[in-house]
């Protein structure tokens, strides 16, 4: 039996990480020559991190803090 890809666990998992509060971001990523789940998130606690799983269906779950996304308006000429 195939494994599952790292594009499949992920796209699986992303609308349920979503909705955990700081969490801002999904992705597939590599860590030490391996994929692995990234789970951006804008600050980084305690509370989040027992929230999200360390690994998935063999998966690394990698946490990255980015800190606070905000959306800067577009001024013309576009």
């Amino acid at each position: 039996m195939a494994s599952k890809s790292t594009e499949s666990v992920q796209a699986a998992i992303k609308d349920r990480l979503m909705k955990i509060k700081g969490v801002v971001g999904v992705s597939v990523g590599e860590l030490q020559g391996k994929q692995c789940i990234k789970v951006t998130v804008d600050h980084r606690t305690r509370k989040l991190v027992k929230q999200l799983p360390k690994t998935l269906d063999g998966f690394v779950i990698v946490i990255e803090e980015t800190g606070e996304f905000i959306t800067r308006q577009r001024t013309p000429p576009y």
